[in-house]
């Protein structure tokens, strides 16, 4: 959320004097719908993956990407995701019903990318964690 403020912020110019969010109320999720109803929407997720996979595929090069995308398809494949890695990033394969598998993927990804990365390299290359 306090993400999304900021760079609602940035984007339209607003002095953070100017914002005031007493009116604003917190959304939290009473059933497991409500909750999975928060998930980004596919395309939003995908961009959020990509844009900290981009930045590694630069820092790695090709044969240490390829491998990581290699080890991620393996999980893909067994847990059923409906998604794929490749050197040109993540890309869904078949549209999923419901946004279930995105935690599930998002950990999994920063998993991976943390075996050649540090934890503030990943933020500084614009890593959100994926949890529920």
């Amino acid at each position: 959320l306090v993400d999304k403020i900021i760079q609602s912020c940035i984007t339209e110019n607003i002095n953070k004097d100017e914002f005031d969010d007493s009116d604003d109320e917190i959304a939290v999720p009473s059933s497991i719908d409500d909750l999975l109803g928060m998930l980004p929407d596919n395309e939003d997720f995908i961009s959020r993956i990509n844009t900290c996979f981009f930045a590694l595929r630069e820092t790695l090069g090709a044969a240490w990407t390829l491998r990581l995308a290699e080890r991620f398809d393996l999980l893909a494949t067994r847990r059923g995701w409906p998604v794929r890695l490749t050197f040109q990033g993540m890309r869904i394969q078949e549209e999923p019903e419901d946004s279930r598998w995105q935690a599930d993927t998002g950990r999994a990804m920063e998993a991976l990318m943390k075996r050649f990365v540090s934890s503030s390299w990943l933020k500084r290359h614009g890593w959100e964690r994926f949890s529920v």
